[in-house]
């Protein structure tokens, strides 16, 4: 609802964007955005891959670099407040997350 636009100071995005079908995510990432209020942060922690890996092609989840979920929020006018990490899953250690904390301008 556009009572909701820009009204948020801290948004925490956990395993939405992995769900959403690659071509959809760019529509998705500014929606988050656009509930930040200026200055807001936005927290996106992700299913990830490193830079070499390929697919997975089906899905859900479609894990994300930590390069495509930068490029993904800055998209969406959200700027990096530090790198995106890469860290283990907990529960396998095989796998990451990504997770940045993102500021809207």
């Amino acid at each position: 609802p556009s009572r909701m636009v820009g009204r948020f100071d801290l948004i925490i995005e956990i395993c939405t964007l992995q769900s959403v079908a690659p071509e959809l995510r760019k529509t998705a990432a500014t929606s988050l955005a656009r509930l930040a209020a200026p200055r807001g942060v936005v927290l996106a922690i992700s299913c990830g891959k490193h830079a070499d890996e390929v697919g997975p092609e089906e899905g859900p989840p479609w894990p994300l670099t930590a390069d495509e979920l930068e490029s993904l929020m800055a998209g969406a006018g959200l700027a990096s407040m530090r790198p995106v990490a890469e860290v283990p899953c907990v529960d396998d250690p095989d796998h990451v997350r990504v997770m940045g904390a993102f500021v809207r301008g």
